[in-house]
């Protein structure tokens, strides 16, 4: 029995030395038991701090890999808010360009506007003559190729109808057979063609129901923002050259300054 019991001792005593006991040479780990660690040519036991370290290594790489992503996702939605607000720049400008045309409609109660030198000229066969006849020809030449005049369209107004003539009979006589006549009409504030219909028309016409500027011989162009209206008619020569034109608003809260320019082109 007490043999037994040595043995029994002995065995073991091997194996606590066999996991566990340290302070044998070495050249490197190979050499230790297992969980130990070749420290300075000395099998030593693995340290927790040592795995502690690593597990820290790893929980800061994590960290860091989690900081970098969020940082991302942040850049992103940065990103995202930069484009957003791209777009809503954007369309701020839209907004404010329809503004910028609408700005001839007003609210017409309390407001006060003053009729220009021209009424009453409100409709066809009514229209008013701002300019000089007689200025445009002189001994067969044609000393004036251009001249203008302003209006006003008040709340309410139905309309504003001009006429030009130029004087063009013998022995003063100074058009060619045939030229252009440029109407350039400055609206201030803008007003788009939705809101003021500009066109020209003859003696024999009624504006509101004909168009010239369907006619082969007449171009009518608007600017986007509603501010120039140019009118090109080409014309032959007569002894009184009488061409009109009317500037009338579609709707009734439309108070808007205009310039109108003549021009004699040949």
């Amino acid at each position: 029995m007490k043999t037994l019991y040595l043995l029994c001792v002995c065995s073991a005593l091997a194996l606590v030395c066999y996991s566990g006991c340290s302070g044998d040479d070495c050249t490197d780990t190979s050499d230790c038991f297992r969980g130990e660690t070749c420290v300075d040519g000395t099998c030593e036991e693995t340290s927790n701090n040592a795995n502690n370290q690593n597990n820290g290594n790893n929980v800061n790489n994590v960290n860091n890999v989690n900081n970098v992503n969020n940082a991302n996702n942040s850049n992103n939605g940065n990103n995202s808010n930069n484009a957003n607000n791209s777009n809503n720049s954007n369309n701020g400008n839209n907004v404010n360009n329809v503004n910028n045309s609408e700005l001839c409609v007003i609210d017409p109660f309390g407001n006060q506007c003053s009729d220009d030198d021209y009424e009453d000229n409100d409709e066809w066969n009514a229209e008013m003559l701002p300019l000089d006849q007689q200025s445009w020809c002189d001994n067969g030449a044609l000393v004036k190729t251009e001249d203008s005049f302003s209006g006003t369209l008040c709340p309410g107004d139905p309309g504003d109808f001009h006429r030009l003539q130029i004087d063009n009979r013998t022995p003063g006589k100074c058009l060619a057979p045939q030229f252009t006549l440029e109407m350039v009409i400055q609206l201030d504030p803008p007003c788009t063609t939705d809101l003021v219909d500009v066109r020209p028309y003859s003696f024999f016409d009624r504006p509101e129901q004909t168009n010239l500027c369907d006619e082969d011989n007449v171009q009518c162009t608007a600017s986007a923002d509603g501010s120039t209206r140019t009118i090109q008619w080409v014309r032959s020569e007569e002894q009184i050259v009488d061409p009109r034109l009317m500037i009338k608003p579609l709707q009734d809260n439309i108070q808007v300054n205009y310039t109108v320019t003549f021009k004699v082109i040949q």
